[in-house]
Protein backbone atom coordinates (compact mmCIF):
# COMPACT_ATOMS: atom_id res chain seq x y z
CA UNK A 1 0.00 0.00 0.00
CA UNK A 2 1.33 3.42 -0.66
CA UNK A 3 2.88 5.70 2.17
CA UNK A 4 -0.50 8.06 3.49
CA UNK A 5 -0.10 11.35 2.20
CA UNK A 6 -0.88 14.52 3.82
CA UNK A 7 -0.64 17.99 2.79
CA UNK A 8 -0.08 21.04 5.06
CA UNK A 9 -0.13 24.35 4.26
CA UNK A 10 2.96 26.64 5.14
CA UNK A 11 4.49 30.29 4.28
CA UNK A 12 7.00 30.12 1.77
CA UNK A 13 9.79 30.37 4.31
CA UNK A 14 8.64 27.53 6.31
CA UNK A 15 9.87 24.09 5.94
CA UNK A 16 8.27 20.99 7.20
CA UNK A 17 11.70 19.66 8.72
CA UNK A 18 9.80 19.57 12.29
CA UNK A 19 6.44 17.56 11.10
CA UNK A 20 8.72 14.97 8.93
CA UNK A 21 10.61 15.05 12.59
CA UNK A 22 7.47 14.06 14.29
CA UNK A 23 5.98 12.40 12.20
CA UNK A 24 8.53 9.36 12.32
CA UNK A 25 7.40 8.65 15.47
CA UNK A 26 3.85 7.71 13.64
CA UNK A 27 5.03 5.88 10.60
CA UNK A 28 7.82 5.95 8.95
CA UNK A 29 7.72 7.10 5.04
CA UNK A 30 4.25 9.02 5.77
CA UNK A 31 4.42 11.68 2.72
CA UNK A 32 4.03 15.50 3.51
CA UNK A 33 3.41 18.06 0.56
CA UNK A 34 3.62 21.88 0.94
CA UNK A 35 1.27 24.09 -0.25
CA UNK A 36 1.55 28.05 -0.10
CA UNK A 37 -1.36 29.84 2.03
CA UNK A 38 -1.92 32.10 -0.92
CA UNK A 39 -2.77 28.92 -3.17
CA UNK A 40 -4.64 26.95 -0.62
CA UNK A 41 -8.17 27.25 -2.15
CA UNK A 42 -6.52 26.47 -5.78
CA UNK A 43 -4.80 23.37 -4.50
CA UNK A 44 -7.60 22.22 -2.50
CA UNK A 45 -10.56 22.50 -4.71
CA UNK A 46 -8.61 21.02 -7.85
CA UNK A 47 -7.88 17.63 -5.31
CA UNK A 48 -12.02 17.78 -4.25
CA UNK A 49 -12.87 18.21 -8.20
CA UNK A 50 -10.44 16.10 -9.61
CA UNK A 51 -10.86 12.76 -6.08
CA UNK A 52 -7.16 13.10 -6.35
CA UNK A 53 -4.26 14.26 -4.04
CA UNK A 54 -3.41 13.63 -0.50
CA UNK A 55 -5.35 11.56 1.88
CA UNK A 56 -5.52 14.00 4.72
CA UNK A 57 -5.27 17.73 4.69
CA UNK A 58 -4.64 21.04 6.79
CA UNK A 59 -6.89 23.67 5.24
CA UNK A 60 -7.91 26.62 6.62
CA UNK A 61 -11.53 26.48 9.06
CA UNK A 62 -12.99 28.98 7.43
CA UNK A 63 -12.97 26.54 4.09
CA UNK A 64 -14.42 23.64 5.67
CA UNK A 65 -17.68 24.35 4.03
CA UNK A 66 -16.71 25.20 1.25
CA UNK A 67 -15.19 21.89 -0.11
CA UNK A 68 -18.24 20.11 2.34
CA UNK A 69 -20.52 21.67 -0.62
CA UNK A 70 -18.48 19.72 -3.13
CA UNK A 71 -19.31 15.93 -1.54
CA UNK A 72 -15.65 15.60 -1.42
CA UNK A 73 -14.77 14.66 2.18
CA UNK A 74 -14.86 11.77 4.50
CA UNK A 75 -17.20 12.19 7.86
CA UNK A 76 -15.55 11.26 10.91
CA UNK A 77 -17.86 8.91 12.83
CA UNK A 78 -18.94 9.07 16.08
CA UNK A 79 -16.49 6.45 17.07
CA UNK A 80 -13.42 8.05 15.83
CA UNK A 81 -14.31 11.45 17.34
CA UNK A 82 -14.67 9.46 20.48
CA UNK A 83 -11.53 8.16 19.84
CA UNK A 84 -9.82 11.46 19.68
CA UNK A 85 -11.39 12.33 22.98
CA UNK A 86 -14.68 14.03 21.83
CA UNK A 87 -15.89 17.59 21.57
CA UNK A 88 -15.30 18.34 25.05
CA UNK A 89 -11.06 17.74 24.76
CA UNK A 90 -11.00 20.41 22.39
CA UNK A 91 -11.49 24.22 23.11
CA UNK A 92 -15.07 25.39 22.12
CA UNK A 93 -14.48 28.10 19.60
CA UNK A 94 -11.95 25.72 17.97
CA UNK A 95 -14.40 23.12 17.78
CA UNK A 96 -16.94 25.46 16.42
CA UNK A 97 -14.51 26.77 13.76
CA UNK A 98 -13.93 23.02 12.75
CA UNK A 99 -17.79 22.12 12.77
CA UNK A 100 -19.34 24.22 11.01
CA UNK A 101 -20.66 23.53 7.59
CA UNK A 102 -23.70 21.87 6.04
CA UNK A 103 -25.57 19.48 9.08
CA UNK A 104 -24.58 20.35 11.93
CA UNK A 105 -25.09 16.51 13.60
CA UNK A 106 -22.14 15.71 11.32
CA UNK A 107 -18.34 16.14 12.00
CA UNK A 108 -15.97 16.37 8.16
CA UNK A 109 -13.24 18.42 10.23
CA UNK A 110 -11.19 17.73 13.68
CA UNK A 111 -9.51 21.67 14.72
CA UNK A 112 -5.63 20.85 14.81
CA UNK A 113 -3.99 24.45 15.16
CA UNK A 114 -5.57 27.30 16.80
CA UNK A 115 -4.36 31.22 15.73
CA UNK A 116 -6.24 34.04 17.86
CA UNK A 117 -5.66 37.86 17.43
CA UNK A 118 -3.92 39.91 19.98
CA UNK A 119 -3.07 43.55 20.11
CA UNK A 120 0.73 43.60 20.47
CA UNK A 121 2.33 46.41 21.64
CA UNK A 122 5.34 48.11 23.28
CA UNK A 123 5.35 48.40 26.85
CA UNK A 124 7.61 51.29 26.87
CA UNK A 125 6.37 53.50 25.02
CA UNK A 126 3.11 53.17 26.50
CA UNK A 127 4.63 53.57 29.83
CA UNK A 128 6.25 57.15 28.07
CA UNK A 129 3.22 57.87 27.53
CA UNK A 130 1.59 57.91 30.79
CA UNK A 131 -0.68 55.12 29.46
CA UNK A 132 -1.57 52.10 31.97
CA UNK A 133 -1.13 48.57 30.49
CA UNK A 134 -4.26 47.00 32.55
CA UNK A 135 -6.45 49.92 30.53
CA UNK A 136 -4.80 50.80 28.01
CA UNK A 137 -7.72 48.80 25.43
CA UNK A 138 -10.50 47.60 27.63
CA UNK A 139 -12.80 49.80 25.52
CA UNK A 140 -12.62 51.09 22.12
CA UNK A 141 -12.54 55.39 23.60
CA UNK A 142 -9.62 53.46 25.95
CA UNK A 143 -7.71 52.77 22.78
CA UNK A 144 -8.16 56.22 20.92
CA UNK A 145 -7.46 57.70 24.32
CA UNK A 146 -3.99 55.14 24.21
CA UNK A 147 -3.43 57.00 21.15
CA UNK A 148 -4.19 60.03 21.37
CA UNK A 149 -1.51 60.08 24.31
CA UNK A 150 1.30 58.22 22.78
CA UNK A 151 0.96 60.71 19.70
CA UNK A 152 1.11 63.44 21.97
CA UNK A 153 4.08 61.72 23.76
CA UNK A 154 6.05 62.04 20.52
CA UNK A 155 5.22 58.35 18.42
CA UNK A 156 4.48 59.67 15.43
CA UNK A 157 2.77 56.41 14.41
CA UNK A 158 0.96 54.74 17.66
CA UNK A 159 -0.99 52.69 15.40
CA UNK A 160 -0.35 49.94 12.36
CA UNK A 161 -2.25 47.51 10.23
CA UNK A 162 -1.72 45.83 7.07
CA UNK A 163 -4.05 47.50 4.55
CA UNK A 164 -3.58 45.35 1.37
CA UNK A 165 -4.22 42.40 3.08
CA UNK A 166 -7.70 40.32 2.85
CA UNK A 167 -7.34 37.84 5.26
CA UNK A 168 -5.64 40.62 7.69
CA UNK A 169 -8.77 43.33 7.30
CA UNK A 170 -11.76 40.81 7.77
CA UNK A 171 -9.73 39.30 10.78
CA UNK A 172 -9.06 42.02 12.58
CA UNK A 173 -12.35 44.26 11.81
CA UNK A 174 -14.19 41.64 13.39
CA UNK A 175 -13.77 42.50 17.01
CA UNK A 176 -15.29 45.77 16.03
CA UNK A 177 -18.12 44.70 14.48
CA UNK A 178 -18.80 41.62 17.24
CA UNK A 179 -18.63 44.56 19.75
CA UNK A 180 -21.09 46.95 18.32
CA UNK A 181 -23.07 43.96 18.17
CA UNK A 182 -22.58 43.29 14.19
CA UNK A 183 -22.00 40.04 12.48
CA UNK A 184 -20.98 39.11 9.00
CA UNK A 185 -23.57 36.31 8.11
CA UNK A 186 -26.87 35.35 10.04
CA UNK A 187 -27.31 32.64 12.51
CA UNK A 188 -28.90 30.38 9.71
CA UNK A 189 -26.03 31.28 7.04
CA UNK A 190 -29.05 32.80 4.43
CA UNK A 191 -28.49 36.38 4.61
CA UNK A 192 -25.64 38.44 5.12
CA UNK A 193 -24.82 40.88 7.80
CA UNK A 194 -22.03 42.85 7.30
CA UNK A 195 -24.20 46.15 5.75
CA UNK A 196 -26.18 46.24 8.59
CA UNK A 197 -26.10 49.72 10.80
CA UNK A 198 -24.37 47.63 13.62
CA UNK A 199 -21.39 46.54 11.56
CA UNK A 200 -21.14 50.06 10.20
CA UNK A 201 -20.89 51.23 13.70
CA UNK A 202 -18.01 49.27 14.53
CA UNK A 203 -16.74 49.57 11.08
CA UNK A 204 -16.47 53.48 11.12
CA UNK A 205 -14.37 53.30 14.81
CA UNK A 206 -12.38 50.50 13.13
CA UNK A 207 -11.35 52.42 9.88
CA UNK A 208 -11.93 55.83 12.22
CA UNK A 209 -8.29 54.81 13.89
CA UNK A 210 -6.59 55.82 10.50
CA UNK A 211 -5.51 59.15 11.74
CA UNK A 212 -3.28 56.86 13.68
CA UNK A 213 -1.30 55.04 11.17
CA UNK A 214 1.81 55.39 9.45
CA UNK A 215 1.21 59.01 7.10
CA UNK A 216 2.04 56.61 3.53
CA UNK A 217 -0.63 57.24 1.23
CA UNK A 218 -0.11 53.83 -0.11
CA UNK A 219 -1.49 50.10 0.58
CA UNK A 220 0.32 48.35 3.99
CA UNK A 221 1.69 44.76 2.78
CA UNK A 222 1.77 42.40 5.87
CA UNK A 223 5.50 42.47 5.81
CA UNK A 224 6.04 45.76 5.91
CA UNK A 225 3.43 46.61 8.76
CA UNK A 226 4.69 43.65 10.62
CA UNK A 227 8.33 45.61 9.76
CA UNK A 228 7.02 49.01 10.91
CA UNK A 229 6.05 47.28 14.48
CA UNK A 230 9.18 45.18 15.22
CA UNK A 231 11.53 48.40 13.99
CA UNK A 232 9.84 49.75 16.53
CA UNK A 233 8.19 52.73 14.72
CA UNK A 234 4.80 52.26 15.62
CA UNK A 235 3.56 51.74 19.57
CA UNK A 236 0.67 49.25 18.73
CA UNK A 237 -0.68 46.34 16.37
CA UNK A 238 -2.66 43.73 15.64
CA UNK A 239 -2.53 40.22 14.62
CA UNK A 240 -1.93 36.19 14.52
CA UNK A 241 0.12 34.48 16.95
CA UNK A 242 3.48 34.61 14.60
CA UNK A 243 3.69 38.61 15.01
CA UNK A 244 4.89 37.57 18.49
CA UNK A 245 6.22 34.61 17.85
CA UNK A 246 8.76 36.18 15.22
CA UNK A 247 10.01 39.14 17.38
CA UNK A 248 10.30 37.06 20.29
CA UNK A 249 12.37 34.53 17.94
CA UNK A 250 14.96 37.76 16.73
CA UNK A 251 14.75 40.13 18.96
CA UNK A 252 17.58 40.37 21.57
CA UNK A 253 15.90 40.13 25.47
CA UNK A 254 16.14 43.35 26.50
CA UNK A 255 13.27 44.03 23.15
CA UNK A 256 11.37 40.99 23.97
CA UNK A 257 10.64 42.12 27.48
CA UNK A 258 9.53 45.02 26.46
CA UNK A 259 6.73 43.15 24.28
CA UNK A 260 3.12 43.11 25.27
CA UNK A 261 -0.05 41.61 24.66
CA UNK A 262 -3.92 42.21 25.40
CA UNK A 263 -7.53 41.47 24.63
CA UNK A 264 -9.07 43.49 21.98
CA UNK A 265 -11.89 45.87 23.34
CA UNK A 266 -14.09 43.20 21.19
CA UNK A 267 -14.26 39.63 20.89
CA UNK A 268 -11.45 38.39 18.79
CA UNK A 269 -11.06 36.48 15.88
CA UNK A 270 -10.09 32.82 16.24
CA UNK A 271 -8.25 31.85 13.31
CA UNK A 272 -6.78 28.46 12.88
CA UNK A 273 -6.67 25.20 10.44
CA UNK A 274 -8.17 21.85 10.92
CA UNK A 275 -7.72 18.34 9.49
CA UNK A 276 -10.27 16.69 6.96
CA UNK A 277 -9.82 13.42 5.08
CA UNK A 278 -10.55 13.23 1.24
CA UNK A 279 -13.40 11.06 0.29
CA UNK A 280 -11.16 9.54 -2.36
CA UNK A 281 -8.63 8.49 -0.17
CA UNK A 282 -7.59 4.35 -0.28
CA UNK A 283 -6.62 4.90 3.07
CA UNK A 284 -9.55 5.16 5.39
CA UNK A 285 -8.30 3.56 8.66
CA UNK A 286 -4.44 4.53 8.51
CA UNK A 287 -5.92 8.75 7.68
CA UNK A 288 -8.18 8.02 10.65
CA UNK A 289 -5.00 6.90 12.64
CA UNK A 290 -2.57 9.90 11.28
CA UNK A 291 -5.32 12.37 12.28
CA UNK A 292 -5.75 10.78 15.86
CA UNK A 293 -1.72 11.02 16.25
CA UNK A 294 -1.69 14.69 14.78
CA UNK A 295 -4.53 15.80 17.56
CA UNK A 296 -3.30 13.69 20.63
CA UNK A 297 -2.14 15.90 23.55
CA UNK A 298 1.79 14.57 22.83
CA UNK A 299 1.54 15.83 19.17
CA UNK A 300 -0.40 19.23 19.59
CA UNK A 301 1.99 20.45 22.86
CA UNK A 302 5.51 19.73 20.52
CA UNK A 303 4.25 20.94 17.55
CA UNK A 304 2.36 23.97 18.68
CA UNK A 305 5.68 25.24 20.68
CA UNK A 306 7.74 24.67 17.50
CA UNK A 307 5.50 26.99 15.03
CA UNK A 308 4.11 29.53 17.81
CA UNK A 309 0.43 28.41 17.29
CA UNK A 310 -1.54 27.03 19.96
CA UNK A 311 -2.79 23.81 20.37
CA UNK A 312 -6.71 22.93 19.94
CA UNK A 313 -6.57 20.24 23.07
CA UNK A 314 -7.27 21.77 26.21
CA UNK A 315 -4.88 19.16 28.03
CA UNK A 316 -2.26 20.74 25.69
CA UNK A 317 -3.27 24.33 26.28
CA UNK A 318 -3.02 23.52 30.24
CA UNK A 319 0.74 22.14 29.88
CA UNK A 320 3.78 23.96 29.36
CA UNK A 321 4.79 26.17 27.82
CA UNK A 322 0.96 27.38 26.98
CA UNK A 323 0.30 27.16 30.97
CA UNK A 324 4.01 29.39 31.80
CA UNK A 325 4.87 31.57 28.82
CA UNK A 326 3.25 35.12 28.65
CA UNK A 327 3.02 34.79 25.18
CA UNK A 328 0.96 31.63 24.93
CA UNK A 329 -1.06 32.92 27.75
CA UNK A 330 -1.80 35.47 26.07
CA UNK A 331 -3.14 33.79 22.89
CA UNK A 332 -4.99 31.13 25.76
CA UNK A 333 -6.63 33.71 26.79
CA UNK A 334 -8.26 35.19 23.40
CA UNK A 335 -8.85 31.79 22.17
CA UNK A 336 -10.91 31.02 25.20
CA UNK A 337 -12.55 35.27 25.15
CA UNK A 338 -12.93 34.71 20.72
CA UNK A 339 -15.01 33.86 18.38
CA UNK A 340 -14.73 31.78 15.01
CA UNK A 341 -15.53 33.53 11.92
CA UNK A 342 -16.52 30.44 10.29
CA UNK A 343 -20.31 30.83 8.73
CA UNK A 344 -22.28 27.72 8.18
CA UNK A 345 -21.45 27.11 4.68
CA UNK A 346 -19.11 28.97 1.52
CA UNK A 347 -16.92 30.78 4.86
CA UNK A 348 -14.06 30.88 2.74
CA UNK A 349 -16.19 32.36 -0.48
CA UNK A 350 -17.37 35.03 2.05
CA UNK A 351 -14.03 35.67 3.70
CA UNK A 352 -12.40 36.41 -0.04
CA UNK A 353 -15.00 38.52 -1.01
CA UNK A 354 -15.46 40.69 2.17
CA UNK A 355 -11.68 40.96 2.52
CA UNK A 356 -11.26 42.23 -0.81
CA UNK A 357 -14.01 44.88 -0.59
CA UNK A 358 -12.66 45.76 3.06
CA UNK A 359 -8.91 46.17 1.55
CA UNK A 360 -10.55 48.54 -1.25
CA UNK A 361 -12.63 50.55 1.45
CA UNK A 362 -8.86 51.37 3.23
CA UNK A 363 -7.55 52.19 0.06
CA UNK A 364 -10.33 54.96 -0.08
CA UNK A 365 -9.75 55.82 3.54
CA UNK A 366 -5.72 56.50 3.14
CA UNK A 367 -6.07 57.94 0.05
CA UNK A 368 -8.58 60.74 1.11
CA UNK A 369 -8.70 64.15 2.91
CA UNK A 370 -11.00 63.80 6.16
CA UNK A 371 -13.01 60.49 3.97
CA UNK A 372 -16.77 60.16 5.08
CA UNK A 373 -16.27 56.36 6.05
CA UNK A 374 -20.25 56.19 6.07
CA UNK A 375 -20.11 56.68 2.32
CA UNK A 376 -16.98 54.19 1.96
CA UNK A 377 -18.67 51.91 3.74
CA UNK A 378 -22.01 51.52 1.46
CA UNK A 379 -20.37 52.31 -1.54
CA UNK A 380 -18.30 49.45 -1.01
CA UNK A 381 -20.59 46.75 1.41
CA UNK A 382 -23.95 47.74 0.13
CA UNK A 383 -24.18 46.11 -3.33
CA UNK A 384 -21.74 42.99 -2.06
CA UNK A 385 -24.17 42.58 0.33
CA UNK A 386 -26.61 42.15 -2.70
CA UNK A 387 -24.55 39.96 -4.35
CA UNK A 388 -23.41 37.18 -2.16
CA UNK A 389 -27.72 37.36 -0.02
CA UNK A 390 -28.48 36.20 -4.14
CA UNK A 391 -25.67 33.02 -3.18
CA UNK A 392 -26.35 32.15 0.03
CA UNK A 393 -30.12 32.50 -0.65
CA UNK A 394 -29.64 29.76 -3.28
CA UNK A 395 -27.50 27.56 -1.32
CA UNK A 396 -28.90 27.84 2.09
Amino acid sequence: MEPVELSICANRAQQPTDLLHLLERFKPGCHVSVIPWEKEWAELSQAAFYRHGPDVSQVGSSMVGDIVSMDALRQFSDREIASFGGAAAFSQPAWESAHRGGDRQKTWAVPWLADPRLIYYWRDLLEQAGVEEASAFQTFDDMETTFARLRASGVATPWVLPTSHHLAAVQTSASWIWAAGGDFVSPNGRRTLFNSPEAHTGLKIYFGLYRYMPPAAQPLEAATALKVFSDRQAAVTMGSSRIGETILQDAPPEIRSRLGFALPPGPPLVGGSSLIIWKYSLQGNTAVELVRFLTSQEFQTEYGRRLGYLPTRLDALAAPPFSTEPHFQGLARALSNGRPFTPRSLGGLLEDKIGAALVSIWADVITGADPDLEFILTRWLEPLARRLDLTLGSVG
